[in-house]
């Protein structure tokens, strides 16, 4: 089973949290906790499918892009400016710009990639290129090669 793998260099459950205790407020912009969608990715015979719980984002607000193995996906998340005769009792929606990137295994054909943002869910498949089929060769009583 070939796997796709989160391409952050460095950053894990440990370094997030010991960078919680060395600068608290790192990561949060205009009050708020920096968005970084989640991914679930599925694997089947012939693709993978990575998908991303991305609400209020419009399709034009997200971008997906590969280069060599990697692909990668960048959106923002919009802070909404207050209605005036209102103010926040309490928010714990997040906002901002968000890049996640993903190393893709070898037996994926880039070229054939899908990306298809409905009802606030993006997916993208990730075709496997097909595995070569045995061909049997003829072996000939007569003639030259």
């Amino acid at each position: 089973m070939t796997r796709l793998s989160v391409f952050n260099p460095g950053r894990n459950l440990f370094s997030d949290f010991d960078r919680f205790f060395e600068n608290p407020f790192e990561g949060y912009t205009r009050g708020r906790v920096q968005f970084t969608p989640e991914a679930d990715i599925e694997e089947s015979e012939r693709s993978y499918l990575l998908s991303f719980d991305l609400p209020g984002l419009a399709k034009d607000d997200v971008h997906v892009e590969v280069e060599g193995d990697t692909l990668t996906v960048t959106g923002e998340r919009k802070w909404e400016e207050k209605k005036e005769g209102t103010n926040f009792r309490h928010s714990e929606r997040r906002y901002g710009k968000f890049t996640r990137s993903f190393r893709l295994p070898q037996d994926v054909d880039t070229s054939k990639i899908e990306a298809v943002h409905k009802d606030g869910v993006l997916q993208i498949a990730v075709p496997k290129v097909e595995a070569a089929k045995p061909k049997k060769i003829e072996v000939r009583d007569t003639g030259n090669l």
